[in-house]
């Protein structure tokens, strides 16, 4: 994982001092909008240089496919990044809840042993 925030950084880096068309930079943030960091951020900087290609062409018709691309990129990017926000507060739950039934196993425990100890 480390090694792919490097590697996004670095290419995020150099796509936007090298001055590249906006096609390129569209496409650049298109396939990062696919790793497993900052993924709507990538998606939001593709749609919004694909619609900056759309508003200077109007009439083009790919680049109204490539808008409605990236807008299906980043519905599902923010979909993913819903559902793993639910899957991280779900497992936080789940560890409190395992914390409670350890402290209360310990509790009967000691009770148990305090019984037996009095017999």
């Amino acid at each position: 994982m480390e090694g792919q925030s490097n590697l996004s950084q670095f290419y995020g880096a150099k796509y936007e001092e090298a001055h590249l068309p906006l096609f390129y930079r569209a496409g650049c943030h298109l396939m990062l909008a696919a790793g497993e960091e900052n993924y709507v951020y990538h998606a939001e900087q593709a749609l919004r240089y694909y619609e900056e290609m759309l508003r200077n062409s109007p009439d083009h018709e790919d680049y109204s496919r490539l808008v409605d691309h990236a807008r299906s990129v980043l519905e599902q990017a923010r979909s993913d990044q819903v559902n793993e926000i639910e899957v991280e507060v779900e497992a936080d739950e789940e560890d409190e809840e395992g914390e409670e039934d350890t402290a209360a196993g310990a509790s009967q425990s000691e009770e148990t042993t305090e019984r037996a100890q009095e017999q």
